[in-house]
């Protein structure tokens, strides 16, 4: 009889800890200047809302999360 496969965890990966989370840039490894790059564009975007984003933005108020 054929000896069957079976999937099995690999206890040398359990062991080892997740490498812990940097609290800039929310774990990406993001210089400080792109980093604020983003914010300010992120800023632009919100505040040039298109009339497609303004009406999803409408319809969103009344839902209840």
């Amino acid at each position: 009889m054929t000896e069957r496969k079976t999937l099995a965890l690999n206890p040398e990966a359990a062991a080892t800890e997740a490498p812990a989370l940097k609290k800039k840039g929310r774990g990406w490894e993001i210089s400080d200047k792109r980093l604020d790059a983003l914010h300010e564009q992120a800023r632009e975007l919100r505040r040039a809302a298109s009339s497609a984003q303004r009406l999803f933005a409408i319809s969103r108020q009344g839902c209840v999360a």
